[in-house]
C-alpha cells in the first residue's frame, strides 16, 4: 500500500496506543534523540555475496502481510526507503547508544565490496542531523547451470541520505532527501538459434556486458501535530524522479519517471478508548519517453501517465486486552484502465493473556509498481516495460502469537484475492531488419550483409505476465533464546496458487502458472556466543522449493520499403510465429548453508568472517541469472 507506514505505525493496537509518536514528552524526546541511531542496524557483510544468493526472510509482524515470501529474483539491493541514522548493535545488546556514527566495511572472495557509513551532524533534544552512505559492488564471475561457461556479473550500488527532525513540544518536523546511483548488467545466459540465412550459430554477448544504469532522486517533508482538544493531524509529502540509461536498444535513452506522493490524516480521540479519523492520500506518477518513429515498431502504451486518489475513513477503539480497527479503503484511478477499487481495511487484536495474542486482519487496495519500485523488486525487467499495478480485493490473514517463556510462536493462515497480480518470465527479442534482397538494417541503423548476423542478440529479460486469482499461505515461526548464550530461529511458509486462465487471439487456452513464485520457504538460524571468549557463531540454512520458470521467444520482422520500416505481419523472415513460448520446467531448488563469525574487542569494534554456499550448490536467482558460488566474506565494525 501507498500509505505512510508511520501512519500504519499509528493505528496498530494493542501493541502501541493510538497516537503514540505524537504523544512524545520532553522525556520521551530525549530517549529518542539518544536512540535514533538505531541498535537493530546490524549489516553483517550477507550485503554483496549473500544478498546476491538469496533474501532475508523476515520475521512475521502483527499484522503480518498475508503472502510473504523471498524477493530472490533481485541479486543485490539498497534500502529504497529513507531511513533514520542506524549503528550496529555487534554482538552486544545495548539499550541505546550515545555513539554518533558508525562504519561497517568488508569485502568478498566474489570481489564484493560493502561499506556502510553515517554520523549525526546535530544530535540535540530539538535537532537530529543524519548524513548516511551505503555502497553494494560485484564484479566477479558466476557460473551457468547449462554449460558451465562462465559470466561477468557486474553491480555497483551507491546510495547518500540526509535526515533531518525537528522536535516542538507537540509537534514534529521532519524532512529528508537521498541519490541512488545503480550500475548493473543483464548477465544471464542467450539463447541461441540458426538463422535459415546463415550457418552462424548466434551466441551475442554485447549486451550481457553492456553497463545499465538506474538513477533515483527520493525527498519527504511532513509534520504531525497532537492535541488533546483538537483533531491530530500527520501529513507528508514526496517527490521522486527515476532515470534509466537505455531501452532495450543502446542508441535509445531510457524512461523517466516522476512521481508525486502525498498523505493526510486527520483524526480525534472521541473518548480515552476510541478514535474517529479518515486518511486521504494522493500519488501521481508521469513519464517521459525518447521516442523514435523510425525504429519504434510496437506502441509503449504502458508509460501513459496516471494517478491514484485514495480515501480511508476509520474508526478505531482500544482498550487493554481488545483492539478493533474498522475502515474502507477506497482508490480513484484517473487515466488508468481500473477506475474504482474497494477493499475493506479491518484489525482486530485479542489479547486474553498477557502471554498470548489473537489477530485478525483483513486489508485490500492498490499496489503501486512504479518504475523505481519495479527497480527494487528485480532490476532484470526489461527496459522498455512498465508494470502495470496489481489489486486486491482481500488480503487477509488470522493467527496468534504466544510467549512460551524461553520461547515465542507465531501460526498464521492467509488467503489473498488479487486481479492483475504480475508473474515474471524470461524474454528473448528478436528482431529481423530486411533491407533489400541480401541485407538488413539492425536496431541502431547500421547496415549488414544478411549472413552478419552478429549483433542480433535475444537479450535475455524479465517481462511480467498479468494474471487474475488467489494465493493461500499458512506458516509458523518459532524463536528460543537461552539467556544471551544460544539462540534459534526456525520459520516455514507454504503457498498454493490458484490462477485463471487466459485465452489467447487464436482462442488457446494458456495453463496458467505462478512464475517465479515458491510453493515452500524455509529457514533455520542458529546463533551461539562463547560463554569465555566474545565470539559469537552463526549458522543460517535457506530451502525455497516450486519456482517454476517460463521463456518466451519473441520473433518479429521489419522490411524497409519507400523509406520507411514496415512490421511483416504475414512473411517473416525467421520463423511464421510472431512469439512462442519455448521452455516452462522447475527452477533448481535453493538449498543453502552459511556460517559466520564475530569476534567483539569492545562496544565500539568488531570483526566478521561469513562462509557463503557451503553446500556448494547451483542454483539460479531468476532462470539464466545464475548465484554466486561458494565464497567468503569479512570486514569490520565501527561505533564512533
Amino acid at each position: 500500500m501507498k500509505y505512510s507506514n508511520l501512519m500504519i505505525c499509528l493505528l496498530l493496537f494493542p501493541v502501541m496506543p493510538v497516537g503514540a509518536q505524537n504523544n512524545e514528552n520532553k522525556d520521551s524526546v530525549a530517549l529518542t534523540r539518544e536512540m535514533t541511531l538505531e541498535k537493530d542496524y546490524s549489516p553483517v557483510i550477507r550485503d554483496a555475496s549473500k544478498i546476491n544468493r538469496l533474501p532475508e526472510l523476515k520475521e512475521p509482524t502483527v499484522p503480518k502481510t498475508s503472502v510473504e515470501f523471498a524477493t530472490f529474483s533481485m541479486p543485490m539491493q539498497l534500502n529504497p526507503k529513507l531511513t533514520t541514522l542506524p549503528v550496529n548493535a555487534y554482538a552486544t545488546e545495548l539499550s541505546f547508544s550515545k555513539k554518533r556514527g558508525y562504519l561497517s566495511a568488508g569485502v568478498g572472495s566474489f570481489v564484493d565490496i560493502n561499506a556502510d557509513l553515517g554520523y549525526h551532524l546535530l544530535c540535540s533534544e530539538a535537532d537530529q542531523l543524519s548524513i548516511f552512505g551505503s555502497h553494494r559492488s560485484s564484479n566477479g564471475n558466476v557460473f551457468y547451470l547449462d554449460d558451465d561457461s562462465k559470466q561477468k556479473m557486474k553491480i555497483n550500488d551507491n546510495l547518500l541520505g540526509l535526515n533531518y527532525n525537528h522536535n516542538f513540544d507537540y509537534s514534529k518536523l521532519f524532512m529528508g532527501i537521498s541519490y541512488t546511483h545503480s550500475a548493473f548488467n543483464y548477465y544471464g545466459d542467450t539463447i541461441q538459434y540458426y538463422s535459415p540465412f546463415s550457418t552462424i550459430m548466434l551466441t551475442p554477448e554485447w549486451d550481457q556486458s553492456s553497463t545499465q544504469v538506474n538513477g533515483i532522486f527520493d525527498s519527504y517533508f511532513g509534520f504531525s501535530a497532537q492535541n488533546e482538544d483538537a483533531f491530530n493531524c500527520f501529513f507528508k509529502a514526496g517527490f521522486s524522479h527515476f532515470s534509466q540509461k537505455y531501452m532495450p536498444y543502446l542508441d535509445r535513452n531510457g524512461p523517466k519517471e516522476n512521481r508525486l506522493r502525498a498523505d493526510l490524516d486527520l483524526n480525534r480521540d472521541w473518548s480515552s478508548q476510541q478514535v474517529l479519523g479518515v486518511k486521504v492520500a494522493y500519488d501521481g506518477s508521469f513519464y517521459t519517453l525518447n521516442e523514435n518513429p523510425e525504429y519504434d515498431f510496437f506502441p509503449l502504451t504502458d508509460y501513459e501517465s496516471y494517478s491514484d486518489i485514495g480515501l480511508n475513513p476509520y474508526f478505531v477503539y482500544k482498550s487493554n486486552s481488545f483492539g478493533v480497527r474498522i475502515a474502507l479503503l477506497v482508490d480513484v484511478l484517473l487515466n488508468y484502465d481500473k477506475k474504482l477499487n474497494v477493499a475493506p481495511d479491518f484489525e482486530l487484536n485479542y489479547r486474553p493473556t498477557n502471554k498470548l495474542l489473537l489477530y485478525l486482519n483483513a486489508k485490500g487496495g492498490v499496489t503501486s509498481n512504479c518504475l523505481k519500485n519495479t527497480f527494487y523488486e528485480n532490476r532484470y525487467v526489461a527496459p522498455s516495460t512498465r508494470v502495470l499495478d496489481s489489486y486486491s480485493s482481500l488480503d487477509a490473514v488470522a493467527g496468534l502469537k504466544a510467549n512460551l517463556g524461553s520461547c515465542w510462536l507465531d501460526l498464521w493462515a492467509g488467503y489473498k484475492i488479487f486481479q492483475n497480480e504480475h508473474f515474471y518470465k524470461q524474454y528473448y527479442d528478436f528482431r529481423e531488419y530486411e533491407y533489400g534482397d541480401y541485407a538488413y538494417r539492425d536496431p541502431l541503423g547500421t547496415l549488414h550483409d544478411i549472413t552478419d548476423l552478429s549483433k542480433m542478440a535475444g537479450r535475455n529479460f524479465s517481462m511480467p505476465e498479468y494474471r487474475d486469482g488467489q494465493v493461500f499461505n499458512t506458516g509458523a515461526y518459532l524463536k528460543y533464546r537461552f539467556t544471551d548464550v544460544f539462540e534459534l530461529g526456525l520459520k516455514a511458509t507454504y503457498y498454493q496458487w490458484n490462477l485463471k486462465s487466459v485465452k489467447s487471439e487464436t482462442g488457446e487456452t494458456h495453463p496458467p502458472e505462478a512464475w517465479g513464485k515458491p510453493d515452500f520457504v524455509g529457514n533455520l538460524n542458529l546463533s551461539y556466543q562463547l560463554p569465555s571468549i566474545p565470539l559469537k557463531l552463526n549458522l543460517d540454512y535457506n530451502l525455497i522449493t516450486g519456482r517454476k520458470y517460463c521463456c518466451e521467444l519473441n520473433v518479429k520482422s521489419y522490411r524497409y520499403q519507400e523509406s520507411q520500416w514496415f512490421f511483416d505481419d504475414y512473411t517473416p523472415i525467421l520463423s511464421s510465429v510472431d512469439s512462442y513460448s519455448i521452455a516452462s520446467d522447475k527452477l533448481k531448488n535453493i538449498n543453502d548453508l552459511a556460517a559466520g563469525a564475530t569476534y567483539t574487542f569492545s562496544d565500539a569494534f568488531s570483526i566478521f568472517l561469513n562462509a557463503n554456499n557451503l553446500l556448494f550448490q547451483k542454483y539460479e536467482l531468476l532462470y539464466g541469472y545464475p548465484a554466486q558460488y561458494f565464497n567468503v566474506a569479512g570486514g569490520i565494525n565501527i561505533k564512533f
